[in-house]
């Protein structure tokens, strides 16, 4: 909890102040935070999950338009499309507390043999996916033979 001690020593300098509560498992945080949201004790920022879980919360009115904050975010670089997992009705509930990149790795051997180009988009990227199950359903269903040859008399890979 350091870096947390470290936030709220320096929002103090603002005349704001950070109160971090812990809770025994995510069930106990659910029930508690949804518990204070229509209370006068409400957070006045929490965590929270994007999707339906945060659409329950904004059907209940109980979260803020941050559709505004938006903008500055957009300005400082955050990508624009990160506001679609907290967008309901065409306005923005969440900020990100954080953006994180995976990286996702390729065998060039298995889209070569597949016929596969290295996908620049989500729907592509879908598409591939698919297609290498196809392959590999395919391909389990081959019979091989003792010594590894299907019955096409290729070497099985």
């Amino acid at each position: 909890m350091e870096g947390l001690d470290k936030v709220s020593e320096a929002l103090k300098a603002y005349g704001y102040s950070l109160d971090v509560n812990t809770y025994a498992d995510t069930t106990a945080y659910q029930s508690t935070l949804r518990a204070t949201l229509s209370s006068p004790d409400s957070p006045g920022m929490f965590k929270w999950w994007s999707g339906y879980r945060m659409e329950s919360l904004v059907k209940e009115n109980l979260l803020a338009d941050l559709t505004e904050a938006w903008e500055t975010y957009k300005e400082k670089g955050v990508n624009a499309d990160l506001a679609n997992a907290f967008t309901f009705d065409g306005k923005v509930y969440g900020l990100p507390l954080a953006v994180n990149y995976w990286q996702v790795f390729y065998n060039k051997k298995v889209f070569e043999a597949n016929n596969l180009q290295v996908p620049t988009t989500w729907d592509e990227f879908l598409q591939v996916a698919e297609t290498l199950k196809r392959a590999e359903s395919a391909r389990s269903r081959r019979r091989l033979t003792a010594d590894g040859r299907d019955s096409s008399g290729s070497k099985s890979s």
